[in-house]
């Protein structure tokens, strides 16, 4: 059984590697125009940027820093997709961490976030560090796969939230504290 689990992940792995998984997510529903904003398109005009107009995205399911604030102030679900020495060191207060690993490891997660967001069409906000890390988008697309359909990412990531001076906060996990 072990012998056949094992080929199994070493296949989906190199199947992983060859061929990427592109996510087919759309945007949060826009208040202005009552649907979905389709993924790639910045609302509000030309001219508007997701500084300019909160609305806006900025691709592939990806939002800026404005559009994360109003999302966090409207009581999204927050999942910090950081190492937890990272989480550990600052964090977005309220977010959860959930690294892709730990997700992955533990089936029984996919229904805590389920519960937390209130349902796996209700809006998720996924965040890393910012840049180059792709652990959130890593993390939606394993999200995705387990039938969750309002995935964002906040592209800028905790630096940029830190930087900007919004809520923060230090320390473990609730689940994990001594």
């Amino acid at each position: 059984m072990l012998a056949i689990v094992g080929v199994a992940t070493m296949v989906g792995a190199a199947h992983s590697m060859m061929k990427p998984v592109k996510l087919k997510r759309t945007a949060a529903p826009s208040q202005t125009d009552g649907g979905a904003t389709p993924v790639g398109v910045v609302t509000g005009g030309p001219e508007s940027t997701p500084e300019q107009n909160p609305q806006a995205t900025l691709g592939d399911g990806e939002i800026g820093l404005a559009r994360a604030q109003q999302l966090y102030d409207e009581y999204a679900v927050f999942l910090d997709a950081r190492p937890l020495y990272q989480y550990e060191q600052g964090h977005i207060t309220g977010s959860h961490w959930m690294p892709v690993e730990r997700v992955m490891d533990n089936g029984a997660l996919f229904f805590e976030i389920e519960d937390l967001a209130g349902g796996q069409d209700q809006t998720v906000v996924i965040y890393c560090g910012g840049g180059d890390c792709d652990a959130s988008h890593n993390l939606a697309i394993v999200l995705e796969q387990a039938g969750f359909t309002n995935l964002l990412i906040f592209v800028d990531g905790y630096p940029a939230w830190e930087a900007a001076g919004l809520d923060t906060q230090v320390g473990a996990p609730p689940e994990i504290e001594p």
